[in-house]
């Protein structure tokens, strides 16, 4: 079994070999031991450094909950403003509003992190849709329509359409946008 030896009975060569390993300079090896000599092994452990949770915020935990309250209950046009959706730019022209603070839009979006609003994307769909309305014009119309314009030879499913576009994507091969071009110089061209 391997014994740890103990730092503080090194001779000052062997503490600064181990210094040298460990790349600490000999103020910090001095100071690490004087510390455990006086205060035990568990002075060594690190404190917490920095700010306390909730210290140096701008906005109170009261005014925190009032503006999470209205972000829940209101739409931003019930509260008269020029917004559809809650952005970071809608809550924080609330809080100028409701508090006279203004935060810059990085601290908002850490509010809003920390409330535990995440970024969504709206829902593509008409809030006035009948769902009765559109099963009737998909199983009525939409066929009238499609086999009006097959009549015509001029229907294609839109996946086909799509097919399309995809296959020739202007810009991906650079000839096929010169090859007009070159045959175009090819003719004006003098001998």
């Amino acid at each position: 079994m391997d014994i740890k030896e103990d730092g503080r009975r090194l001779s000052r060569e062997a503490q600064h070999e181990r210094r040298k390993q460990l790349s600490m300079s000999p103020v910090t090896v001095y100071t690490a031991i004087k510390v455990v000599e006086t205060g035990g092994l568990r002075a060594l452990v690190p404190k917490p450094t920095g700010r306390k949770v909730g210290q140096m915020r701008q906005l109170t935990p009261e005014q925190e909950l009032h503006i999470q309250r209205l972000i829940c209950e209101k739409r931003p046009e019930q509260l008269k403003m020029q917004f559809a959706l809650w952005t970071r730019a809608a809550v924080m022209q609330l809080v100028e509003s409701e508090y006279g603070i203004s935060l810059p839009v990085r601290t908002m979006g850490e509010y809003l992190k920390r409330w535990g609003f995440t970024p969504q994307r709206p829902v593509v769909r008409a809030y006035e849709q009948r769902p009765e309305s559109v099963k009737q014009w998909l199983e009525h119309e939409y066929p009238a329509i499609e086999a009006r314009a097959s009549r015509h030879g001029r229907w294609r499913h839109p996946s086909q359409a799509l097919d399309d576009i995809h296959r020739h994507q202007p810009g991906q091969n650079a000839m096929d946008d010169c090859r007009g071009c070159i045959e175009q110089r090819q003719a004006h061209r003098v001998p």
